[in-house]
């Protein structure tokens, strides 16, 4: 169980870090000025990310207790 806290603990660490990359930036790769609008966006897309990552681990840490 270490190593599935170590897991989690890394990408909570990458998800605040992108999050705060998302918010801090005044343009985005293509050249366009973010504003309020496309800056929601992006976290909510980053959020739903962040869901599927977490629904996956909740499943594997399921099968995981049936196994053992």
């Amino acid at each position: 169980m270490k190593l599935w806290s170590l897991a989690n603990i890394f990408w909570l660490i990458v998800f605040v870090a992108m999050e705060i990359f998302i918010l801090l930036r005044k343009v985005d790769g293509a050249g366009t000025v973010q504003d309020s609008t496309s800056r929601f966006v992006s976290s909510v897309v980053l959020l739903v990310f962040f869901v599927i990552i977490a629904v996956v681990q909740f499943v594997i840490r399921l099968l995981l207790r049936k196994r053992g």
